[in-house]
Protein backbone atom coordinates (compact mmCIF):
# COMPACT_ATOMS: atom_id res chain seq x y z
CA UNK A 1 0.00 0.00 0.00
CA UNK A 2 0.89 3.47 -0.70
CA UNK A 3 -0.76 7.04 -0.63
CA UNK A 4 -0.77 10.58 -1.25
CA UNK A 5 -2.08 13.71 -0.52
CA UNK A 6 -2.49 16.60 -2.72
CA UNK A 7 -3.47 19.06 -0.29
CA UNK A 8 -1.18 20.77 2.26
CA UNK A 9 -3.83 21.26 4.48
CA UNK A 10 -4.97 17.94 4.70
CA UNK A 11 -6.13 17.94 8.81
CA UNK A 12 -6.40 13.55 9.36
CA UNK A 13 -3.38 11.54 9.37
CA UNK A 14 -3.55 8.51 6.89
CA UNK A 15 -2.76 5.23 9.22
CA UNK A 16 0.74 3.65 8.94
CA UNK A 17 -0.16 0.75 6.66
CA UNK A 18 3.33 0.94 4.40
CA UNK A 19 3.79 -2.37 2.86
CA UNK A 20 0.67 -3.95 4.83
CA UNK A 21 -2.48 -5.23 3.17
CA UNK A 22 -5.50 -3.20 3.64
CA UNK A 23 -7.33 -2.69 6.36
CA UNK A 24 -9.85 -6.23 6.71
CA UNK A 25 -13.16 -3.74 7.45
CA UNK A 26 -12.02 -1.90 3.96
CA UNK A 27 -13.59 -2.08 1.02
CA UNK A 28 -10.43 -2.32 -0.56
CA UNK A 29 -9.70 -5.69 1.16
CA UNK A 30 -13.28 -6.49 -0.34
CA UNK A 31 -12.09 -6.58 -3.93
CA UNK A 32 -9.31 -8.27 -2.85
CA UNK A 33 -11.37 -11.16 -1.35
CA UNK A 34 -13.24 -11.18 -4.39
CA UNK A 35 -9.84 -11.81 -6.93
CA UNK A 36 -9.94 -8.18 -8.36
CA UNK A 37 -13.61 -8.72 -9.75
CA UNK A 38 -15.80 -6.06 -9.62
CA UNK A 39 -18.53 -6.40 -6.94
CA UNK A 40 -20.32 -3.31 -7.16
CA UNK A 41 -23.21 -1.39 -9.83
CA UNK A 42 -22.49 2.08 -10.91
CA UNK A 43 -24.93 3.63 -8.51
CA UNK A 44 -23.44 1.71 -5.30
CA UNK A 45 -19.72 1.66 -6.18
CA UNK A 46 -19.14 4.58 -3.18
CA UNK A 47 -19.43 2.66 -0.07
CA UNK A 48 -19.62 3.73 3.42
CA UNK A 49 -16.77 3.30 5.73
CA UNK A 50 -15.91 4.70 9.20
CA UNK A 51 -13.29 7.19 9.05
CA UNK A 52 -11.05 5.05 11.48
CA UNK A 53 -11.09 1.96 8.58
CA UNK A 54 -8.08 4.28 7.17
CA UNK A 55 -7.81 6.98 9.42
CA UNK A 56 -5.99 7.56 12.85
CA UNK A 57 -8.36 9.36 15.16
CA UNK A 58 -7.23 11.81 17.88
CA UNK A 59 -8.45 10.76 21.42
CA UNK A 60 -11.19 13.52 20.80
CA UNK A 61 -12.29 12.72 18.00
CA UNK A 62 -15.39 10.88 16.88
CA UNK A 63 -15.51 8.07 14.04
CA UNK A 64 -17.21 9.62 11.48
CA UNK A 65 -18.15 8.55 8.39
CA UNK A 66 -16.64 8.50 5.08
CA UNK A 67 -16.56 6.65 1.73
CA UNK A 68 -14.51 4.54 -0.22
CA UNK A 69 -14.85 3.98 -4.06
CA UNK A 70 -11.97 1.44 -5.71
CA UNK A 71 -11.08 1.19 -9.16
CA UNK A 72 -9.71 -3.04 -9.17
CA UNK A 73 -7.10 -3.65 -12.17
CA UNK A 74 -7.34 -7.60 -12.31
CA UNK A 75 -4.41 -8.01 -14.59
CA UNK A 76 -2.30 -6.17 -12.18
CA UNK A 77 -3.76 -7.23 -8.82
CA UNK A 78 -3.93 -3.57 -7.76
CA UNK A 79 -6.71 -1.29 -6.71
CA UNK A 80 -6.96 2.75 -6.21
CA UNK A 81 -8.90 3.94 -3.54
CA UNK A 82 -10.58 7.43 -3.41
CA UNK A 83 -11.20 8.10 0.26
CA UNK A 84 -13.32 11.28 1.36
CA UNK A 85 -15.62 12.48 3.83
CA UNK A 86 -19.16 14.25 2.65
Amino acid sequence: MSYWNIFKNFWVKVKDNTRLPPPEDSVSQEYIDANYDFIYKEDEKAQPISKSVWFELKPYEKDTDFYEYCIPTKQYKSIISIIWED
